[in-house]
C-alpha cells in the first residue's frame, strides 16, 4: 500500500509539473522517479569510503559504486574505462613515462567541473594529501599497494596531478593493485575537511566520523542519513560525474540474516539483495516461493578459504605446526559434497587464487599442489606425524588427542559449510569443534588473527590475492591489526616473488613468477582452499538497467542509468 500511494501521489505530481523546454531532461527524470526509494538490504558496512584507515571486513561493493569514484572504473565488459579523468596513462607516451633509472611517472588531468558532494571542487591537491595519508606508516596502509610503489605525488595546475614510482608498476594507469582489483585503488580524500584534523588529533583520525556518518564522496549518491544498526539513507549527487542518477533516493536497510532478507523480498519491503547477503540456499527459496523478480549469480571476485594458525604464541594444538597434519586435514574435506549442498553444485572448486579463465590461471594451474578428497592419504599422513586413531574413533599424538577448533563469521550460508567439514573431520578420526562468531566481533580484526587451530574466511581471489599471503600482510600490533595474512604465515621466497610480480610488466615473465610462487603455497600449505565464492544477486521486478556481464565485469557500472517502476 505505501508504494502504491507513493507512485499515485508522484504521478499526481508530475501532471501538474509544467511543459516546456524550460523543463531540461533531467528534471522530468528526477520527478518521474522521485516517489520510489530503491530498498537495498546488505550488512552494515564498517566504512562508505573504498580505502579506509585499516580494514572493515568484507568488502562492499554496492557502497563503494554508490558512494565513491576514483581515477578508472571498469565497464561491463570487465574493461577500464576513464572515470574521474579525461584518459588513462598510456606506456611510452608522455602520460606514462619510464625514466633511465627504472622509476616511472604517470601523469592524470582531471574532468572539467568535477566536485565533491558537499559542492567543493575536487582538486588535484586532494590526491596530494590521500598520498600523505596513506604513506603514513602510522595509519597501517603504507605498505600495500599501490601506496609503497609510489615515490611522489604532486599538483601541476589545478586539474593535473603526476605521481613518481619508485619501481614499475603494472597498473599505474587505474591507481589500482597489480591486478587491477578496483578495491585497492588510490582514492582521493577531501582535503578541505581533514586536513586540519590528521595534523591535530592524528591517534584518532583512523575513527574520524568522516569515515561513517560524515562521509563525503564523489559517487552517484551522497549520504543523507546513517542510523548505526538500522538503515543509511541517500540522495541522488546532481553533479555527479555521468549525470544525475535516475533514481532520487536510496535506503540501505542492514540485514544480517539472509531469512529476514529473503521474507523482505517477498513482502515487497526490499528491492535488492546484494553484497552476497543471500547465499544460493536462500534463492532457491526466492524461487520456490513463486517470487517474480531477478536472481543472478555474480562472477566470483574471491575465494573461500580455511586458514591455519601459524603463530606459537597462538597455535592450539601445535600439531597444526607439522605440514604433514596440514595436508591430511585437507585430504580430508570434501569440496564437492560441500559444493552440492552449500549450492547445489553450481561453484568452481579451487585450487589456488586464481581461477581457469584469468590471464594467468594456466600458471597457477602448472604450479598448484592439489588436494583432493583422499581419506586414504590423509589417514597415512597422520600416521607418518605420529598419530593413530583411540578406541573413541579419535587420532591421538605424541602430545595427546588431536583437538582442534574450525571458527567462521556468521554470513549467508557459511554456518552450514562449517558445519559440514567439522562433521567430516569427526567421522574420520579428527575431533574438531566449529564455532560461528557473530558479526560485530568479526570485525574486530586482533580477534580475526587470534583464532587456535582453523578459521574459513573469504579474501579477495586473483592476481590481487597474492598479496595476502606475504609477510607484510601479516596482521599485527604494530600494524592495528591490519592484513589478510590472517594465518601469520611468512615465506622469504613467495615475498621476493610477490614482490617481482608486482613490479614486472611482461606478462610472459609475470605467468612465470604466478606458476613459482603458487606452488610455493600450495606446497606448504597455510591454508586450505575451497571454492571460488560467486555471488547472488537479487532485484525486484521493478527494477530495470541492471546489467548481466560476464567474469570480470561490473554489474554496478551503470548504477545510475537505473529505473525504478
Amino acid at each position: 500500500m505505501r508504494r502504491v500511494l507513493l507512485t499515485a501521489l508522484g504521478l499526481a505530481l508530475a501532471a501538474c509539473s509544467p511543459a516546456g523546454p524550460s523543463a531540461s531532461t533531467e528534471e522530468a527524470i528526477g520527478s518521474r522517479v522521485a516517489a520510489r526509494t530503491l530498498v537495498l538490504a546488505f550488512r552494515e558496512p564498517g566504512t562508505l569510503t573504498t580505502r579506509p584507515l585499516g580494514e572493515a571486513g568484507q568488502s562492499r561493493t554496492m557502497v563503494r559504486e554508490l558512494f565513491n569514484a576514483q581515477i578508472a572504473q571498469r565497464d561491463d565488459r570487465g574493461e577500464f574505462r576513464p572515470y574521474l579523468v579525461e584518459a588513462l596513462p598510456q606506456l611510452h607516451t608522455d602520460t606514462w613515462r619510464v625514466l633511465p633509472d627504472g622509476r616511472t611517472e604517470t601523469t592524470y588531468r582531471l574532468k572539467p567541473g568535477l566536485v565533491w558532494h558537499d559542492g567543493t571542487p575536487l582538486s588535484p591537491e586532494d590526491f596530494v594529501f590521500s598520498w600523505q595519508v596513506h604513506s603514513n606508516v602510522a595509519f597501517g596502509m603504507a605498505r600495500v599497494p599501490p601506496f609503497a610503489f609510489i615515490e611522489s605525488v604532486t599538483a601541476s595546475d589545478n586539474r593535473t596531478f603526476m605521481i613518481r614510482w619508485a619501481r614499475p608498476y603494472p597498473a599505474a594507469a587505474t591507481l589500482s593493485s597489480p591486478s587491477g582489483a578496483t578495491d585497492d585503488e588510490f582514492q582521493p580524500l577531501p582535503r578541505h575537511l581533514l586536513e586540519q584534523d590528521v595534523r591535530e588529533l592524528p591517534d584518532n583520525f583512523a575513527h574520524h566520523p568522516y569515515w561513517t556518518a560524515e562521509f563525503v564522496g564523489l559517487g552517484p549518491y551522497r549520504l543523507e542519513g546513517w542510523e548505526p544498526g538500522a538503515f543509511l539513507e541517500a540522495r541522488a549527487f546532481d553533479r555527479y560525474v555521468f549525470g544525475r542518477p535516475r533514481i532520487e533516493r536510496v535506503k540501505a536497510t542492514f540485514i544480517s540474516d539472509p531469512n529476514t532478507i529473503v521474507a523482505n523480498l517477498l513482502a515487497g519491503e526490499v528491492d535488492v539483495s546484494t553484497d552476497n547477503s543471500i547465499g544460493f540456499e536462500n534463492a532457491q527459496v526466492l524461487k520456490r516461493a513463486g517470487w517474480n523478480g531477478t536472481i543472478m549469480t555474480t562472477a566470483a571476485t574471491s575465494w573461500r578459504i580455511t586458514f591455519f594458525q601459524f603463530r606459537p604464541n597462538l597455535v592450539s594444538p601445535r600439531a597444526i605446526l607439522d605440514l604433514r597434519v596440514r595436508k591430511a586435514l585437507a585430504h580430508a574435506v570434501d569440496r564437492d559434497g560441500i559444493n552440492e549442498v552449500v549450492a547445489g553444485g553450481n561453484l568452481d572448486l579451487a585450487d589456488s587464487m586464481l581461477q581457469a579463465g584469468e590471464e594467468f590461471g594456466p600458471a597457477a594451474a602448472r604450479g598448484a599442489e592439489k588436494y583432493g578428497y583422499d581419506l586414504r592419504r590423509s589417514a597415512q599422513l597422520m600416521s607418518e606425524a605420529g598419530f593413530s586413531r583411540g578406541g573413541d574413533g579419535f587420532y591421538v599424538g605424541p602430545e595427546g588427542r588431536f583437538s582442534a577448533s574450525l571458527s567462521t563469521a556468521l554470513s549467508a550460508g557459511f554456518e552450514q559449510e562449517i558445519y559440514i567439514m567439522a562433521d567430516g573431520w569427526r567421522k574420520t578420526g579428527y575431533d574438531v569443534q566449529e564455532i560461528i562468531i557473530p558479526t560485530a566481533q568479526a570485525l574486530d580484526f586482533e580477534l580475526a588473527a587470534s583464532f587456535p587451530a582453523m578459521t574459513t574466511r573469504t579474501t579477495r581471489a586473483g592476481p590481487s590475492g597474492v598479496v595476502n599471503f606475504t609477510t607484510q600482510a601479516i596482521p599485527t600490533p604494530e600494524n592495528r591489526w591490519v592484513g589478510q595474512n590472517r594465518a601469520g604465515w611468512s615465506n622469504p621466497e613467495y615475498d621476493q616473488l610477490v614482490d617481482r610480480f608486482n613490479t614486472t610488466l611482461e606478462p610472459s615473465e609475470r605467468a612465470q613468477q604466478v606458476e613459482t610462487f603458487v606452488r610455493i603455497l600450495t606446497s606448504d600449505l597455510p591454508a586450505i582452499p575451497l571454492y571460488f565464492n560467486s555471488g547472488t544477486f537479487a532485484y525486484a521486478a521493478g527494477l530495470r538497467g541492471v546489467q548481466s556481464v560476464p567474469a570480470g565485469g561490473n554489474q554496478l557500472s551503470n548504477l545510475h542509468e537505473w529505473e525504478l517502476q
